[in-house]
Parts: structure tokens; sequence; C-alpha cells
């Protein structure tokens, strides 16, 4: 098995092409990456290095900083039981930045709360929430307080 800080090495070398710049963030591999370029960036690390699970979608918003937003994802690997973060800058004036979606089916649902909260989209509108069981309007209530089929 090969050690973390090879796992880290090798990223940096053979996704080159595809971050701006790179940095260790609290022993955490941080990097810098494009709009054009994070799509294929995400897809490489999950397929060479097995980065398999998406834990997070978040943003910054920071109104001294140019450009003011900036997309961040949390990758973990189960194969190396290693995580990356991915950050990208989001230029003014723009309001979309590609999805993760045909890479991670968690990534509607965690782009959606960026979405809500910094008005930030992604490249396709986001899902419904899903029902679970039916409707509150098709249940009566009993005469105990219980909610009854």
């Amino acid at each position: 098995m090969i050690s973390p800080v090879m796992v880290y090495e090798r990223i940096i070398r053979d996704l080159s092409g595809l971050y701006e710049r790179s940095h260790n963030g609290f022993c955490i591999l941080v990097l810098v990456l494009r709009a054009d370029t994070v799509l294929a960036a995400v897809r490489r690390l999950k397929d060479d290095y097995g980065f398999d699970q998406l834990l997070e979608v978040t943003a910054d918003d920071c109104p001294e900083r140019r450009p003011r937003f900036e997309v961040g994802y949390h990758l973990y690997s189960s194969r190396h039981h290693k995580r990356i973060r991915l950050k990208m800058p989001v230029p003014l004036g723009e309001t979309r930045v590609p999805t993760l979606t045909s890479v991670h089916s968690l990534a509607p649902y965690l782009e959606k709360e960026v979405t809500t909260k910094h008005g930030i989209e992604f490249g396709r509108p986001a899902p419904e929430p899903r029902m679970t069981g039916r409707p509150a309007s098709l249940m009566r209530a009993r005469g105990n307080g219980e909610l009854a089929m």
C-alpha cells in the first residue's frame, strides 16, 4: 500500500495541468482549480486514486477578497483513507458553475444547499426533495393524537 504522503505527491504530479496551485491545509491536500477543470479533476481523483466519496460541497463568501466567492469540495478516498479539498474561485458576475452530478450521485443534494445559501447555481436545476410515505394531507388524526393512514 502507498503511504499517504506518496498519494498526495502523485496527485500533485499527475494532475499538474488541472489545478492552479496546491498547498497543505491541516494535513489535507488542497488544490485550487478553475471551473473548466474541476469535473476532469474530480473524475481523475475518483477513478485513479479512489476518492469515491463526496463528503461536502461548501461556499465561502469573503467580501474583501477577489473573487468574493469560492466553492469548496471535500472528497474522501476509501482506498487510501485520506481526504482532499478542492477549491474553485467563482469569478465576479458568474452565478453558474459545473455540477459534479455525473461523477457523484450525492452532488445535487449537497449543491442545492450552496445554491440556497449563496445563490451559486450548478449546471442544472436543483432536485426536489423526495417524499417518503404518504403525504400528510392523506393522513387523518386519531383520537389519541397519533396520525393514522
